[in-house]
């Protein structure tokens, strides 16, 4: 039997605690204690025979190399009472100086009779990391106190998954080293020289991140070892996120929204969206959020299907899709011209309809029910405002194109209740904006659009946990075809307002679907034209999209203490599936999700994150392109 043994400073805030129990496994699994050990948490407080766990059989026992009392766990910044911690596990130094702000727990042998305590081996404490100061870091969605490890400094090294942790890879297969010339840290917003990155194609991880010497990949043969990947005269980022798209849509200035949803049918639909769904890995995009298939049913669920696992039918990106909006009867889908009270032609309306609370409540429930593959993947999408009105053009030029709210208070409250029951995250189509959408309200979890912001409402959206998805492309576009919907102006102007006032909690996504699939880059075009640093606008492409898009189980404390132990669970990355690995930044534990751009991402940003400048994608380990080259 060992013990676990917390320093009688260490607040009750962090005991007991499953992350405690998950890391001193963790310890104990690098294979230092040799195998099937049985821990029991013991603390001054309390003794809890109830967190003892039994390790698997699958973990190899090896010789000890270290006395067991030479392992802790170090607690750092512990805000006790808000769950922020963070922590890493690492053999312990002599004569390391002491600190206050640093908790401990121990691991030894507990030859002690039955409950009673251990003594502590004497040792001073480990210090805290100490890092510079960094840009106001994006806000998480739900108030998570996830907490992002900084990149400064020579060693892209974190608290979270740090050097000193032994990891044991079972069958990492072959492993793939990748020379970046400069690689973009979306959290610490800084361009870092000369970083190699390992990856495991089988796992189709990052299971490594560090700088190298000129010396070292002069030394590498590129061009025979398979391995080894030049992108020395590259800079390299993590896979871009697009959170809002609609893969089953193509250009209106081709064909119509209305004759998309009435004259093409879901086989020619489904087609298009799967070569959709390539145009946007290739341009990449290793990542999207579909919010409706616009009347194309439930093919959006099937395309999922297809793009996911370690050897997808067709290439495309991770999808999270919302399959149907929801809607209230007579605001959104085509019209008929015989029969007006009648929602949708044909039967294809577009969306599933719902008025009431009773009805929202079923609706929601259907949406998740359709999506059992991937539950906590589905999104709903509700329109919570919409342009109602359109049949008063012949004797108003204005109320055709007004937004109006469509889903009473208490309509989105029950929508909201029941997703979180079921634990999947709302998305609010809003044109206009409403306090009722925040959160905070008992609202969404994103707001999309939002093009008419008024003043009074911008300073609760920037200490808000909701996401902004701007969808600036789409206004742009319309303008720029002449079609109808416009909103450029406002667009713009609410957009330039928000960042000007400080607003970071936002997300790229250009609507993307009314104008080309693989042009999803003009929201990041269009972001820095407006003014907007082109380092947060990385930030909003990646790990921002990935706050944006990932699922429930990310959020809060739970997502907190998953993200804490991400570097050590490697091996289990496939059993969670495609959309329950996280991405958007290139750090060990995450997605290998890796892009690579020719350009010059500080002084020609628009031109470097180009589709005709990303030479180089990787999505979970698997390269789709390479020197400019699709191989797929």
């Amino acid at each position: 039997m060992f013990g676990l043994w917390i320093s009688e400073r260490a607040p009750e805030a962090v005991i007991p605690s499953r992350l405690l129990m998950r890391r001193a496994l963790g310890v104990v699994a690098s294979g230092k204690l040799g195998a099937r050990r049985h821990l029991q948490l013991r603390t001054p407080q309390c003794h809890s025979s109830g967190w003892r766990r039994e390790l698997p059989e699958y973990i190899a026992a090896e010789p000890a190399s270290h006395e067991l009392e030479d392992f802790i766990v170090v607690f750092i910044d512990v805000a006790v009472g808000r769950g922020s911690r963070r922590s890493r596990v690492r053999p312990r130094a002599a004569g390391e100086a002491s600190s206050s702000r640093v908790h401990e727990l121990w691991l030894q042998p507990t030859h002690t009779a039955a409950g009673s305590q251990p003594a502590p081996r004497s040792s001073a404490h480990i210090p805290p990391q100490t890092t510079t100061t960094t840009p106001r870091p994006l806000p998480e969605p739900m108030a998570s106190s996830t907490t992002y490890p900084s990149s400064r400094g020579t060693e892209p090294r974190s608290s979270l998954y740090p050097a000193e942790l032994p990891i044991s890879l079972s069958n990492p297969g072959r492993l793939v080293r990748i020379y970046a010339g400069k690689l973009f840290d979306p959290h610490a917003l800084q361009l870092l020289p000369q970083r190699v990155v390992t990856v495991s194609e089988a796992l189709g991880l990052v299971v490594d991140v560090r700088p190298y010497a000129e010396g070292e990949a002069s030394a590498v043969d590129f061009a025979r070892d398979e391995t080894a990947i030049d992108l020395r005269d590259a800079t390299v980022l993590p896979g871009f996120v697009d959170a809002h798209v609609h893969l089953f849509l193509h250009p209106y200035a081709e064909t119509s929204w209305e004759d998309q949803l009435t004259k093409e049918s879901l086989v020619e639909r489904t087609v298009r969206a799967t070569v959709h769904a390539k145009r946007t890995l290739m341009a990449g995009y290793t990542a999207v959020r579909d919010l409706g298939t616009e009347g194309a049913e439930d093919a959006d669920i099937q395309l999922r299907k297809c793009l996911s696992g370690p050897n997808p039918l067709i290439p495309g990106p991770r999808y999270f899709c919302a399959n149907r909006a929801i809607i209230a009867s007579g605001s959104y889908g085509p019209k008929s011209l015989l029969r007006l009270h009648q929602d949708g032609i044909e039967g294809v309306t577009g969306a599933q309809f719902a008025d009431g609370e009773v009805e929202c409540v079923k609706a929601v429930r259907r949406q998740v029910g359709a999506g059992a593959d991937w539950i906590k993947a589905s999104l709903v999408y509700v329109y919570a405002d919409y342009r109602v009105r359109t049949r008063m053009a012949d004797v108003s030029t204005k109320l055709p194109d007004s937004a109006v709210q469509t889903f009473a208070s208490s309509e989105l409250r029950a929508m909201v209740s029941a997703a979180r029951q079921l634990g999947v995250k709302v998305a609010a189509h809003a044109q206009t904006w409403r306090a009722d959408l925040l959160p905070e309200n008992g609202g969404v979890d994103t707001l999309e659009h939002g093009n008419d912001m008024p003043d009074d409402l911008v300073d609760s959206i920037v200490k808000s946990a909701v996401i902004w998805v701007p969808t600036l492309s789409v206004f742009y576009t319309q303008d720029q075809t002449k079609l109808p919907g416009g909103g450029w102006d406002s667009a713009s102007r609410t957009f330039q307002k928000a960042i000007e006032r400080g607003m970071t909690n936002v997300a790229c996504g250009g609507d993307t679907g009314p104008f080309p699939h693989g042009d999803n880059a003009l929201e990041m075009k269009l972001m820095v034209g407006l003014g907007a640093d082109w380092r947060y606008v990385l930030r909003w492409a990646t790990l921002g999209g990935w706050q944006c898009i990932r699922s429930v189980a990310w959020e809060g404390q739970q997502g907190a203490e998953r993200l804490a132990i991400v570097g050590e669970m490697l091996d289990h990355a496939q059993e969670v599936g495609d959309n329950e690995v996280p991405f958007g930044v290139i750090r060990r534990g995450f997605a290998a999700d890796i892009v690579a751009t020719t350009g010059n991402l500080e002084n020609e940003f628009e031109n470097a994150v180009d589709k005709s400048s990303i030479t180089f994608v990787m999505k979970g380990g698997k390269v789709f392109k390479r020197d400019g080259r699709e191989l797929v």
